[in-house]
């Protein structure tokens, strides 16, 4: 497999879609939590986030946190083709023939005359890692995704101090929030790193902003067997770009770098900011010589939402997010079964 996302796409587009989410402090009620005593295993274990374009998968590892990134547009290929089988009408007729002879055997046979190629293929954004340090045995683990206010949170102790990320992605600035705290100060300590299983680029910018950056395969894999993968072709039309970008805001830290990830000390809050654009610009554009600038729709809203505090960005998620939750409740019954995790 090309990319360790082992679940179908339909169910991860139903997850931006219904987990656009959002949080704020006030109305939690247990009830709304999906929660877990230990970090994920797999893709299928950790919780999704989204605004219907951008999305993450959060793992909630203790010394290694592992946040795979989606976009909605990232696609195989190059525009579509209008007419991928002009033989296909002629077939209908011997098809239906096939079927009042109740010879189902020769109507399966002729349906593949009719059929079109397979669609193009839906593509990885890319991994965040967050690498953190500290000393003593972890106690006190937990992560768990509020439904109602659409946060990820994962918190853990360790040699008496109590660490908490927290995760959402806002709809209405377009950008995936992260925020590390640690209960003592100065008690942070951590590196961000980024990569893909396709071709891709990764290096730290001007401004301390971590980019990570590719292009798309041209072809979806119909043909199992082509090696290696194609991501250019003499046209310049197949093969979307992509990219995302990171920048650390601390207050009493200190944010530095090697050339390829950004490395966080002594700080006790940390702020993540997180962007990300493609080139796709219609199904009937190339992505690549037709495409927008993904680097400038990228960078615009990495900076929009830096002019912005975190509270802020919190504040109009939540709302954004709860026009469409609240509208309808759910009950299961009067059972309380808060004190057990999801997957007891």
């Amino acid at each position: 497999m090309l990319f360790p996302y082992p679940l179908v796409k339909r169910f991860f587009f139903l997850a931006l879609a219904l987990l656009g989410m959002q949080t704020l402090v006030g109305q939690q009620s247990k009830d709304r939590i999906l929660w877990y005593k230990q970090p994920a295993k797999d893709w299928n274990e950790a919780l999704p986030i989204g605004n219907g374009r951008l999305g993450a998968m959060v793992f909630g590892g203790v010394k290694e946190e592992l946040i795979q990134l989606n976009e909605a547009t990232l696609w195989t290929g190059g525009p579509v083709d209008h007419d991928p089988n002009p033989n296909a009408p002629q077939y209908l007729q011997p098809v239906r023939d096939a079927l009042f002879r109740d010879s189902i055997n020769d109507a399966v046979k002729l349906l593949h005359n009719i059929q079109g190629p397979n669609s193009q293929m839906y593509q990885p954004l890319g991994d965040i890692i967050i690498k953190q340090s500290f000393e003593g045995e972890v106690t006190g683990y937990s992560r768990e995704l509020n439904i109602s206010s659409a946060l990820s949170t994962t918190k853990f102790s360790a040699n008496g101090i109590q660490y908490t990320r927290e995760i959402f992605s806002s709809a209405p600035d377009q950008v995936i929030i992260i925020r590390l705290r640690a209960a003592k100060p100065g008690a942070l300590n951590f590196s961000v790193d980024v990569r893909h299983e396709l071709q891709y680029l990764k290096m730290v910018e001007t401004g301390k902003e971590l980019v990570l950056k590719g292009k798309a395969r041209i072809t979806n894999d119909e043909r199992r067997n082509m090696k290696p993968f194609l991501f250019n072709e003499e046209s310049n039309c197949m093969g979307m770009r992509f990219q995302f970008r990171i920048k650390a805001v601390t207050h009493d830290g200190i944010v530095g770098n090697s050339d390829t990830s950004l490395l966080v000390r002594n700080a006790t809050e940390v702020i993540l900011y997180v962007s990300a654009a493609t080139s796709f610009n219609g199904y009937d554009k190339c992505p690549d010589k037709d495409g927008k600038d993904e680097v400038k729709l990228a960078k615009d809203k990495l900076h929009a939402a830096l002019a912005k505090t975190y509270n802020h960005l919190l504040e109009a998620h939540v709302q954004d997010y709860r026009k469409y939750f609240n509208r309808v409740t759910v009950s299961l019954g009067a059972a309380s079964t808060e004190n057990l995790p999801t997957d007891m």
